[in-house]
């Protein structure tokens, strides 16, 4: 049973609680890795939210034009069906690259729920 030291946590750990990268193990435990995930993809949703609130100027239904000071009240309408669009949910890639997020903002228009649900009856 081999042991090996984790880099962000000092702790010394069988290797079975490592990831394999290549020939070798990763520098972190995997528990330490899954939290430095977790810990980017907080820190990614928190700038994108801003972004977002920039590019918009603010939280309002494009239909009714509702303004609402909490951004999860709103809901994202895709103007193009998302099989035609780059077909991912706001939400899913809210941890995501900016890049990734941006574009696929220009095919969505801000809504509240019950215009939202409008447009889909």
């Amino acid at each position: 049973m081999e042991m090996k030291v984790c880099s962000r946590c000092q702790k010394e750990k069988q290797t079975s609680e490592f990831n394999r990268k290549a020939e070798r193990f990763r520098p972190e435990c995997r528990e330490c890795s899954r939290e430095a995930s977790r810990e980017g993809d907080r820190k990614a949703t928190e700038r994108n939210k801003k972004n977002i609130l920039e590019m918009i100027g603010e939280y309002r239904c494009m239909e009714c034009h509702i303004g609402h000071d909490n951004p999860s009240f709103f809901e994202w309408h895709h103007r193009i069906p998302r099989e035609v669009a780059v077909g991912y949910k706001i939400a899913d890639i809210i941890h995501h690259s900016w890049e990734k997020v941006r574009t696929e903002l220009q095919f969505c228009v801000l809504l509240c729920p019950n215009c939202h649900k409008e447009k889909h009856i």
